[in-house]
């Protein structure tokens, strides 16, 4: 029998239970069930539906088809009230982490209720990218995806790192985090008039191999979760 992997377990728990009270808030409109993926060397929490191909291959962050394509495909895990994206990944070896991907993808655009009534939220956020002819419906946010991959540390690539602005952006963020740390880093720096009080969520630390080992990358820039 296999043995129960406990951080595995909590980092499930925890990403269930704060799903449901963002959910109850009415921050979270609609949510699938993370994928998991368990054999005797990993674990795995991730979305389902992957896809392959150029639309979301790492070169398309920060284009509108990659966010359509996502959004589509329901390649994600939870949908915000404005209809942007969240979706994760979490890979554990026993204890360990792994790797992890965490990706807020915003809405491109402001979809009204109209628009969402006559065509549905998904054709409808397709309508108004493709055929608006109003300035204002468009909204300029840069996606922000949160990586970490032990087994590549090095000048040039910080195992933990942050996506934004351009596809080879890697700003060193020292080392994984948690939903709850991800979810709070979004809901407070990018919803700040949400009612939300993320101060008493429980966090999780994570361990991870070579946790003391010293690299001098070639970014000075560092963000500190």
């Amino acid at each position: 029998m296999m043995k129960t992997n406990q951080v595995f377990e909590q980092t499930a728990s925890q990403i269930r239970s704060t799903t449901e009270i963002l959910k109850s808030s009415g921050f979270v409109i609609f949510d699938i069930p993370p994928e998991r993926n368990i054999n005797e060397k990993v674990q795995q929490l991730t979305w389902q539906n992957h896809r392959g191909g150029r639309l979301v291959s790492s070169k398309s962050f920060l284009k509108i088809d990659q966010y359509l394509e996502i959004l589509s495909s329901y390649a994600y895990q939870l949908l915000l009230y404005d209809y942007s994206i969240i979706r994760y990944s979490f890979v554990f070896d026993g204890a360990r982490i792994l790797s992890q991907n965490l990706l807020w993808w915003p809405c491109p655009v402001h979809i009204d209720r109209e628009v969402e009534i006559e065509f549905g939220f998904i054709e409808g956020i397709k309508e108004k990218v493709n055929a608006s002819q109003n300035q204002s419906d468009y909204i300029m946010r840069s996606p922000i995806r949160v990586d970490f991959d032990c087994s590549n540390d090095q000048y040039s690539h910080p195992s933990a790192h942050i996506h934004f602005q351009h596809h080879d952006c890697r700003i060193n963020s020292c080392r994984p985090i948690c939903f709850n740390q991800f979810m709070k880093f979004v809901i407070c720096n990018f919803y700040p008039d949400s009612n939300i009080n993320c101060d008493k969520w429980t966090l999780l630390k994570y361990q991870y191999d070579n946790m003391h080992k010293k690299i001098e990358y070639d970014k000075s820039s560092y963000l500190w979760f």
